[in-house]
């Protein structure tokens, strides 16, 4: 059976030569905390969350053009195969009579509940939740909400819909 081995700076460190067997664990435990406070400093800084938001704005828009729009309109207006997304009467708070709808739509987490089971209706599944997330990020943006940061599962419900 080999040893396994893990290199740091120029001598090779062996799974025994750290004081006691717990001792890997606490070596790769340390790293991991040091990984994740470097990790969660960034995640919190006000401009890289901007960046991040305004990429899943343009990763959706894409995604959008390729599986939403020939439905929607390129414009999010709807057409005469299914409604508008942005705009006066899109997204109605009740839903209307025989869409398949069974909850108001309150904030973008409603929204995504009904378009991760029923989008696009021809079956075809969208490649990741994260491309879930882009389209709905660009339709919010597209109809007039602003948000620093990236939408998803954490922050989605606090994304109220805007009536006109």
């Amino acid at each position: 059976m080999k040893k396994s081995t893990m290199r740091a700076s120029n001598r090779i460190l062996e799974p025994n030569s750290v004081s006691g067997p717990g001792a890997w664990f606490v070596v790769c435990a340390a790293i991991a905390m040091m990984s994740f406070a470097c990790r969660s400093t960034e995640e919190r800084d006000p401009e890289v969350l901007r960046e991040r938001a305004e990429a899943q704005i343009e990763r959706g828009r894409k995604a959008y053009v390729a599986s939403c729009a020939e439905c929607h309109g390129p414009a999010l207006a709807g057409t005469h195969r299914a409604p508008a997304l942005v705009g006066e009467g899109s997204l109605p708070l009740e839903p209307p009579a025989g869409s398949g709808r069974r909850n108001p739509f309150l904030s973008a987490a409603d929204v995504a509940d009904y378009v991760v089971e029923y989008m696009p209706p021809n079956g075809d599944l969208l490649e990741s939740d994260a491309e879930y997330w882009a389209i709905l990020a660009y339709m919010m943006h597209f109809g007039g909400y602003e948000s620093d940061v990236p939408l998803g599962p954490g922050n989605a419900s606090e994304a109220l819909l805007t009536r006109r």
